[in-house]
């Protein structure tokens, strides 16, 4: 793979939060689809499902909960981490379903929101939402997908998600759903 020597580069520099994350755009590949494996270390939030936005769940304001973002592609997950970012809320990211499932049971009480990407390795968002339903857990879980058919839609629906937004994110309308289920 071509970008490894580039992951590598970055497990070295001791810079957190901003500088870290200009380097990483500066030198991003917009290509990028390849899905991260624990082994590349070279930005911990995409790889180990860490806490991002100063890296502890400790600086969340006290009314404001956590999104947990479940998304398996790279770039999808720069671009709703951007937008999050952009519109000031904390988020944990979980690369496939189980994560996701594992992260909601340890911080169940910060976190506010599920954005699940339905198409995912190892646990896929459906199958993923269904085990949280199962556990009579409420919390409101937006489906994201590229699909925007109406058999889609049904399926998420079903599977007990409340909400439904297409890839490549619309920032308002992220905005829009976030206000709904975290005001």
């Amino acid at each position: 793979f071509p970008y490894t020597t580039l992951f590598r580069s970055f497990s070295s520099i001791p810079s957190q939060g901003a500088d870290r994350r200009r380097i990483l755009d500066a030198s991003w590949p917009a290509c990028l689809h390849r899905q991260a494996k624990s082994s590349d270390n070279f930005w911990s939030k995409n790889t180990t499902a860490s806490l991002t936005n100063n890296s502890r769940l400790g600086n969340a304001l006290p009314h404001q909960k956590i999104i947990l973002l479940a998304e398996d592609n790279l770039v999808n997950q720069k671009i709703a981490t951007k937008h999050l970012d952009h519109l000031g809320y904390q988020y944990l990211i979980a690369s496939d379903g189980e994560q996701a499932v594992k992260l909601l049971k340890e911080h169940r009480s910060q976190i506010g929101l599920v954005l699940m990407d339905c198409r995912m390795p190892v646990l896929d968002g459906i199958a993923a939402t269904r085990i949280i339903r199962l556990r009579k857990d409420s919390i409101p879980i937006v489906a994201l997908t590229a699909n925007d058919t109406d058999d889609d839609k049904q399926l998420c629906f079903e599977a007990g998600m409340d909400s439904f937004l297409t890839k490549p994110l619309d920032k308002q309308k992220l905005a829009k759903i976030i206000n709904r289920y975290m005001l």
